[in-house]
C-alpha cells in the first residue's frame, strides 16, 4: 500500500502476545517506522513500534495510535518536511547539543 509517498510494506513482526500483524513504512526505500496493529482496548488503529531518522524519538515525541495508515503517511511527511526545513515545528525536537561534552 503506498500513501503519497510514503509505502506501507505488510510484516509479521513478534510481539509478547504472539505474532502480529505490522507494516513497514518506506519513503523512496529508506526504513522510517516499523507500525503495529493494535486493538479496540489499545486504541483501535496503526502503533508506532519504532522510527528511524526524522521520525525517531531524537526528533519527534511518540504519537498516539493512528485510525488508518493514511494518517501515519501524513503524519510521516509532515516530519520529513519539517526535517528538510530544518525547523522545530509540527512536533519535531532538535537533537541533544553536545555543549555538554
Amino acid at each position: 500500500m503506498t500513501s503519497e509517498g510514503i509505502e506501507f510494506r505488510p510484516v509479521t513482526v513478534a510481539m509478547d502476545g504472539g505474532p502480529c500483524e505490522a507494516r513497514l513504512a518506506f519513503s523512496d526505500d529508506v526504513l522510517l517506522c516499523v507500525f503495529t496493529r493494535v486493538g479496540p482496548e489499545d486504541g483501535a488503529g496503526w502503533f508506532r513500534e519504532a522510527g528511524f531518522g526524522a521520525c525517531s524519538d531524537l526528533f519527534t515525541v511518540q504519537p498516539g495510535v493512528f485510525t488508518t495508515l493514511e494518517e501515519a503517511g501524513v503524519w510521516i511527511r509532515d516530519r520529513l518536511r519539517a526535517m528538510k526545513a530544518g525547523s522545530s515545528s509540527a512536533g519535531v525536537k532538535r537533537p541533544p547539543s553536545n555543549d555538554n561534552c
